[in-house]
């Protein structure tokens, strides 16, 4: 079985990619461009496509999907595409409906709920088959031998697939856990640089957006709010700024309380607190309180 990701995170993507390898998926090709993405699957097209909304200034994964739909090769146009995203607001689902996606995954994800989704598109795939050649056999993209009813391959990932996936997926979580104290250490020793070192701002972006996407895939989304906000302050931000530095300084201060709270969910009054916190604060340093 063949899957192509897409998403714009190296940390997320490595994530997906151990998920589906417990899950049983050996084929399974990653992607951090949309351009790239695309030329792979004309060139060979998986038997699933699963992107995520947000794939940088380029392209949305809207986007992505009305390209794969446009498609003049049928065998692309075609295949089952599944959206793994952070946003769960009913008019971007159903954007995604609209733009012809078959499976809507929420993150954070677990590796059960993918597990549905694939098993849910197999079914479908060898439904289908049924009605072409009903019972015999047939070869898929990667040269597999399955059977048009054959309940096995219909079924797939097994329970096993989804325990050894479930603790392959825990097992990441804590180890993104344990290492959040050195993120921040490592970007906030960055951003003590960038007022000397002007290369320092593509260091701490690429930091802030690491957490960003890892923060949405192990349920942290207020980090991923407060590393998505200094990933876009530095982005649009000038090393020569006076104001980018105190900025700076409050993201990585909030981001460091939540990595230490270990903040998860919402957070709470906690979280509320610190959300309020964090906005009154950029407010009195830009001069909008």
């Amino acid at each position: 079985m063949s899957i192509v990701v897409l998403d714009d995170n190296q940390h997320t993507l490595s994530l997906v990619r151990s998920v589906l390898r417990s899950l049983g998926v050996e084929n399974v090709r990653c992607y951090l461009r949309p351009e790239s993405a695309l030329a792979a699957i004309e060139a060979k097209p998986p038997q699933i496509v699963l992107t995520d909304w947000e794939l940088g200034p380029a392209m949305s994964g809207l986007e992505f999907v009305r390209m794969l739909r446009a498609s003049k090769n049928a065998a692309v146009g075609e295949l089952p595409i599944i959206m793994l995203t952070a946003h769960s607001d009913l008019t971007l689902v159903k954007a995604a409906r609209d733009a012809g996606i078959d499976g809507f995954i929420v993150k954070p994800f677990s590796a059960k709920t993918l597990a549905q989704r694939i098993a849910a598109i197999r079914r479908r795939q060898h439904a289908a088959a049924d009605d072409v050649q009903d019972g015999a056999e047939l070869s898929d993209a990667d040269g597999e031998m399955m059977i048009a009813d054959g309940a096995g391959a219909a079924a797939m990932p097994s329970r096993a697939d989804v325990i050894a996936a479930e603790a392959r997926l825990a097992e990441l979580r804590g180890r993104f856990e344990a290492s959040l104290a050195a993120y921040v250490a490592e970007l906030a020793a960055a951003a003590g640089t960038i007022q000397a070192d002007p290369a320092a701002i593509g260091r701490c972006r690429k930091l802030a957006h690491d957490l960003k996407g890892q923060g949405t895939s192990f349920g942290y989304p207020l980090l991923t709010e407060f590393a998505g906000s200094l990933t876009q302050l530095l982005m649009d931000g000038r090393a020569d700024d006076p104001l980018l530095g105190q900025l700076v300084a409050l993201h990585i201060k909030a981001i460091g309380a939540v990595a230490q709270a270990r903040i998860t969910g919402d957070g709470g009054e906690t979280g509320r607190a610190l959300r309020e916190g964090f906005s009154r604060s950029i407010a009195r340093v830009t001069g909008k309180a």
